[in-house]
């Protein structure tokens, strides 16, 4: 691919997260403070039951307020038992919403962030029909090209145009190793100095992540008592981008050497089928086919015996 290509679709790829996400602030950021606010009445008419009737509080009473206070929290509905106070939290400010774009297209999908909305769901399937592609081209084209590079500079070190396989797989093991401690391990320190996180979680949820199973269950920069920078989220899905692009590097050495593997040996096959003449031998009215040597003098005695016994066969 083209580098001038490869360019324009970073950038396009950048432009579509985005557009992403301010759509998605717009649609599902006013539905959930619609959704909040709804049930911010409710929750209110339940305590003022519940205060009206201190004597005997009917159970259905407090099982409706627990049932509403758990299903008003994907709304960013925020209850404090201590106060009886509620509050309504964005969920869908800029950030968060371009952080779900990536999550989308990347198809890694935490799920700690979804469209609620019939519109939001809509739009989020258009979106993901139009950006995965997207994604996948992109990441196809940046993974050749740097995988590329790093065969020139290895030529450059060696000083040849043709490297054996060990050299090849040590190349491998070298940049498998810089991709563990750059996308994995050095990652995992950082946020466990942001998160309120064990290192075991961090580098979990750093594997989770790159890999792209996004299971959802730790998520970066979610934790309400954590106080984040502004730009935290999108840190740390530039950081989710440079691994997967790291990570296609390998996967596209590693592929590279498979199939020239392959080529080589199937290249060996043929040369020595042109080299060794068939010669053909009938029998009863049957043809046989016994390879010869190019010389007679070259022939073995283990040779002589085999032709020997399939003439007499």
């Amino acid at each position: 691919m083209n580098w001038k290509i490869l360019l324009g679709l970073v950038i396009c790829y950048f432009i579509y997260l985005i557009v992403g996400g301010i759509i998605f602030m717009i649609v599902e950021g006013n539905y959930d403070a619609q959704k909040c606010e709804e049930t911010t009445h409710t929750i209110e008419n339940i305590i003022f039951e519940v205060d009206m009737n201190k004597s005997a509080i009917p159970i259905t009473s407090l099982l409706d307020l627990t049932q509403e206070i758990s299903n008003a929290e994907k709304y960013g509905f925020i209850f404090d038992f201590t106060t009886m106070t509620s509050t309504c939290v964005n969920n869908w400010h800029f950030e968060a919403s371009v952080f779900f774009a990536g999550t989308v297209v990347t198809t890694i999908g935490y799920g700690h962030l979804y469209p609620k909305s019939h519109l939001g769901r809509a739009i989020c399937i258009i979106y993901a029909l139009i950006g995965i592609p997207l994604f996948t081209i992109m990441f196809t084209g940046l993974g050749g090209k740097i995988a590329g590079l790093v065969l020139k500079l290895e030529t450059r070190i060696n000083g040849k145009a043709t490297r054996t396989w060990v050299s090849k797989v040590l190349l491998i093991t070298v940049i498998s190793l810089m991709y563990a401690v750059l996308c994995l391990l050095i990652p995992s320190i950082l946020f466990v100095s942001f998160e309120p996180w064990s290192y075991e979680d961090a580098l979990y949820y750093s594997f989770i992540s790159i890999t792209t199973i996004g299971f959802g269950d730790i998520v970066a920069g979610t934790d309400p008592s954590t106080k984040y920078i502004p730009i935290y989220r999108i840190m740390v899905y530039f950081w989710i981008l440079f691994g997967m692009a790291f990570m296609a590097t390998v996967m596209s050495l590693i592929s590279n050497f498979f199939k020239e593997t392959g080529k080589k040996g199937k290249k060996r096959i043929q040369n020595r089928r042109n080299v060794v003449p068939k010669q053909k031998d009938e029998v009863d009215g049957e043809e046989f086919e016994t390879e010869a040597a190019l010389d007679d003098g070259n022939r073995t005695k283990e040779d002589e015996n085999n032709l020997y016994i399939k003439e007499c066969s």
